[in-house]
């Protein structure tokens, strides 16, 4: 027996080296498919949840120039508005603050910006020297300290700038694209309603205001009330956004239809989601090199706190 024995150990050794082996391939074969499915759960969840709450949503015509779609104007460009557009990438999920980019749900989605929320003191109105303004109260702040209401569209202030001027200069109000602009407002010619030392277009008057001459009359005697209505010291009138609405315009204020044009406060349940990414000249590589500059820089934030 004695002769065998070497040869039986050494078996059992090679045997035992084979089962080691056999053993640590089906570990970590395991391991790697248990960690490829936590993964790819992971990722088909997250997936989910980004495609439930974000999307992209192309941008065409000129009502958001010059933040949108200055292509359109370049001699230079080739094709027509309907090939050079940008776009935008959006989140559904948050909510929307002054000033941001939202998409509204209408027959054809549209981009506008998003001016003044529920409970926001707003106002659209010529001033002394007959350029237009838009002015806001933030919600919940006290409206009898009004400075600074009137915003500077000009990207210095929000980051934007309104299109129809230059950088620091007003829109004129006696330009032919203005008077135009109003005309279309007003729909039955260029017509104002004076109130004190401002003008506001008969639209915002009767649709927002919701004033009448008799109304108009006792402004002027310092003897009208209304719960929703603000007077500033120096006569300028606002308005409050009520519940569950908002206010919307288009960066390019003399060729947008907004809610300048209509006949009252759009429903917020229409805002699809708040725009985080502009996306120029829109195209496939231009859209994923745009979202993976969003990406890391929400990294970045994340572990910068």
């Amino acid at each position: 027996m004695s002769e065998f024995s070497g040869d039986f150990i050494q078996l059992n050794e090679k045997k035992k080296k084979r089962e080691g082996k056999s053993l640590a391939l089906y570990l970590t074969t395991h391991i790697t498919l248990y960690i490829l499915l936590i993964f790819f759960a992971i990722f088909f969840t997250w997936y989910t949840v980004f495609v439930t709450t974000h999307g992209f949503y192309e941008v065409h015509g000129p009502s958001m120039m010059p933040t949108f779609n200055v292509q359109i104007g370049d001699e230079t460009a080739s094709g027509t508005q309907d090939k050079c557009f940008d776009a935008v990438y959006i989140d559904k999920s948050t909510k929307p603050k002054a000033f941001d980019i939202i998409v509204i749900q209408e027959d054809r989605n549209v981009v506008k910006r998003y001016m003044a929320g529920e409970g926001d003191l707003m106002t659209i109105a010529f001033d002394k020297t007959g350029v237009v303004h838009f002015y806001r109260i933030p919600n919940k702040e006290d409206p009898t300290t009004y400075e600074g209401a009137m915003l500077l569209e000009d990207g210095s202030e929000n980051g934007y700038r309104i299109s129809g001027r230059e950088i620091g200069k007003e829109i004129d109000a006696k330009s032919d694209l203005w008077s135009s602009h109003l005309k279309e407002i007003n729909n039955n010619g260029l017509d104002f309603i004076k109130i004190g030392d401002y003008s506001y277009t008969k639209n915002f008057v009767k649709n927002y205001l919701k004033l009448n001459s008799s109304d108009i009359e006792k402004i002027g005697a310092g003897t009208f009330s209304r719960e929703d209505i603000f007077i500033a010291e120096d006569g300028l009138v606002f308005v409050e956004v009520p519940k569950g609405k908002f206010f919307y315009l288009g960066d390019n204020r003399i060729n947008s239809e907004d809610s300048m044009m209509a006949a009252d406060f759009e429903d917020a349940s229409k805002i699809v989601g708040r725009g985080d990414v502009v996306v120029k000249n829109y195209n496939f590589a231009n859209r994923l090199w745009e979202v993976i500059k969003f990406y890391f820089s929400q990294v970045e934030k994340f572990f910068a706190k």
